[in-house]
């Protein structure tokens, strides 16, 4: 298995790996054209105690923010089928941007991140439900990969 490959070629060069495996999700694509830019992946780790309809809510919200936030080129919202490293992850929210600027400072201080989304990650509200630990990743690319399918 591919993960097995990784943790092999990483030992001892790491201190711990994540990784999920995933099929692709709901999503969208603004810029299928994208050259330079950055993509970032977070993986999530959904709580044991949310319900259905929390789930449901949490992931609308989240593909929500591309219909507010113009600066996500292109997105996918994707449940896990397998994972490893600091939790079981159980989603992976893909984004790509122009720029890293355009994830620290349009994406996080837009009201609709901090009022829709953020309360799923916060653990000072009654309705979280994601944990507390996140896997949080960007890389410069030369074209799409969400847009490649």
């Amino acid at each position: 298995e591919a993960a097995n490959d990784v943790d092999a070629i990483l030992a001892g060069k790491t201190a711990q790996v994540d990784w999920v495996r995933f099929t692709h999700g709901d999503g969208g694509v603004r810029r299928p054209d994208l050259g330079k830019g950055i993509y970032r992946a977070l993986f999530l780790k959904l709580e044991a105690h949310a319900t259905e309809e929390q789930v449901a809510q949490f992931e609308e919200d989240l593909i929500g923010l591309a219909a507010y936030i113009p600066e996500i080129l292109n997105w996918r919202r994707s449940r896990t089928d397998a994972s490893g490293g600091a939790a079981a992850w159980t989603f992976v929210w893909e984004q790509e941007f122009t720029a890293v600027d355009d994830i620290k400072g349009p994406y996080v201080e837009h009201p609709y991140h901090w009022g829709y989304v953020d309360r799923w990650f916060d653990p000072e509200m009654p309705c979280r439900i994601i944990a507390t630990t996140l896997c949080h990743t960007f890389t410069g690319i030369d074209r799409s990969l969400i847009a490649a399918g």
